[in-house]
């Protein structure tokens, strides 16, 4: 688990929004280069899906998803209760990523960067709105998504059917993806403040 937060100076765990943005993609390339992580995913959702939010502010949750995620991905998640800010965020991964208004938040974008390209783009929209159960789900999609790219477990295959969320996304370059998330992402944050 990879915390942005709306504030701060990056210290620690995480960056602030601001500081994500111009980072984004060297945060991926240390991941992969350090074996920290094969893929990524990116939690958006909006200031109405209190029950993520409540999984962020967990501590235990938070401790299982990234324990969940191991060397194997790396989950980025903006923390932040401002509406505004949330939105924005979205926009412009959404913008980024090229993904059409077809996808309901909340949900969780899946991808890789393979040679300087951005490919197997997945979104899995989530359904539950207790956090209880909205908490079980991300770490039923995660696992899932785990075990489909896992080549030695077969029967993960029959398991994303359950998944019906899944949807491919056109993968992009990794140049237009820096691009629009760096030009999307700071200039919607100097609007707004």
């Amino acid at each position: 688990m990879y915390p942005i937060f709306e504030e701060g100076k990056g210290e620690g765990l995480g960056h602030s929004e601001r500081d994500f943005y111009k980072r984004f993609i060297a945060i991926c390339q240390e991941h992969l280069d350090n074996g920290r992580a094969k893929s990524f995913a990116i939690i958006l959702y909006d200031i109405h899906h209190t029950a993520i939010q409540e999984i962020y502010r967990t501590p235990g949750s938070f401790a299982q998803l990234h324990l969940k995620s191991g060397n194997d991905i790396t989950i980025f998640f903006l923390d932040s209760q401002n509406r505004r800010l949330l939105k924005k965020f979205n926009t412009a991964f959404l913008h980024a990523f090229d993904i059409k208004n077809k996808h309901s938040l909340p949900f969780i974008l899946f991808f890789k960067i393979v040679e300087g390209d951005v490919s197997d783009i997945a979104v899995v929209e989530l359904q539950q709105s207790k956090s209880m159960f909205a908490f079980k789900e991300i770490v039923d999609v995660v696992q899932l998504y785990l075990d489909k790219n896992s080549a030695s477990n077969e029967t993960s295959k029959d398991n994303l059917k359950w998944l019906k969320g899944i949807k491919k996304v056109t993968n992009i370059t990794l140049e237009k993806l820096i691009e629009s998330v760096v030009s999307e992402g700071l200039n919607k944050l100097d609007k707004l403040f």
